[in-house]
């Protein structure tokens, strides 16, 4: 099943739904490709072990980004840096 568990972060009881026949598939691959670049970059950037995106998909197939607040704590902190740079220019 393409919602299962993973390291906890299944709040949502919708989320754990399996309707037969829906794509699940087509959005965890997408899902995948984003997660990969988010990694790659985080590796390059020193903060992969932080910075993990994982890939997943919602009750309805379509494609999500699970990863943990420490890691969102980093993306936020890059794009407030981009943010301040972007305003004093």
């Amino acid at each position: 099943m393409a919602n299962a568990q993973h390291g906890g972060c299944n709040d949502d009881p919708d989320d754990v739904v399996y309707v037969p026949g829906m794509d699940y598939l087509s959005g965890w691959r997408e899902a995948e490709e984003v997660a990969r670049e988010i990694n790659a970059a985080a590796e390059v950037l020193g903060v992969g072990e932080v910075l993990r995106a994982v890939p997943h998909t919602g009750p309805k197939g379509e494609p999500v980004v699970w990863m943990w607040p420490g890691g969102a704590r980093v993306i936020a902190c890059v794009l407030s840096i981009l943010a301040s740079e972007a305003q004093a220019s």
